[in-house]
């Protein structure tokens, strides 16, 4: 009796557990569905109203400023985010069609030589992030513990180095955002706004910039 009864409960326990281990199926990463970045005015067919040359609508772009705000992008800041996100809305409504938006809810028409997204990206995700790159680069420096240790005042050293990244970005931002989006042996980083953070050019101009800024306000006893 007392075997059946731990054989009983033997049996129950192993079928209660979740199958782990050797018999668990392997992860497989081809089937994760990619959720593009919440930067990309994607939309639901049915919010997406008229001809392909006709403006898009007040209501289509709330929901593109409320996706937008729905995730805080990599590095943003609150001002920042909220002011990229309704910028983005503005311009993307101003400059693009709905012909143009429809297009652009296809995860194959992002991509450099595209057209409509090259159009975005210039139109649109360049001239946001212009608008709020110099908040970014000046919280990214307060907060770095790689800033030279001779610097006696940090808050204008660091405004020193952002708005001259945000200068050089007026310049060469669209190619540094955009340069592993035309490569088709990788995939594309979330957005070319996580691009730029990773662009190699950039962050040599970001530490030359610093540099730049650093006689200005180093603490005068170290030039003895």
């Amino acid at each position: 009796m007392i075997r059946q009864l731990f054989l009983s409960l033997v049996t129950f326990l192993f079928m209660s557990f979740p199958v782990t281990g050797w018999a668990q199926e392997k992860f497989d990463l081809t089937t994760i569905k990619f959720d593009p970045s919440r930067l990309f005015p994607v939309l639901s067919e049915t919010d997406i109203l008229g001809t392909p040359n006709s403006s898009i609508s007040n209501d289509a772009m709330k929901k593109i400023d409320d996706r937008c705000m729905s995730r805080a992008p990599n590095r943003f800041t609150p001002d920042a985010h909220r002011i990229y996100c309704a910028c983005s809305a503005a311009a993307t409504q101003g400059t693009v069609t709905v012909g143009e938006l429809r297009e652009l809810q296809k995860e194959t028409n992002r991509v450099l030589g595209n057209k409509t997204f090259e159009k975005y990206m210039t139109n649109v995700m360049k001239p946001c992030m212009t608008d709020v790159i110099e908040d970014v680069e000046y919280l990214f420096c307060i907060m770095s513990r790689n800033n030279d240790w001779r610097i006696r005042l940090p808050i204008p050293y660091c405004k020193c180095s952002s708005r001259a990244i945000k200068k050089d970005f007026e310049t060469f931002g669209l190619e540094h955002m955009m340069i592993s989006w035309g490569r088709s042996d990788i995939r594309p980083d979330e957005s070319p706004v996580d691009t730029l953070w990773n662009n190699s050019q950039f962050l040599k101009t970001r530490e030359l910039k610093k540099e730049e800024c650093v006689g200005a306000y180093m603490h005068p006893d170290y030039f003895k």
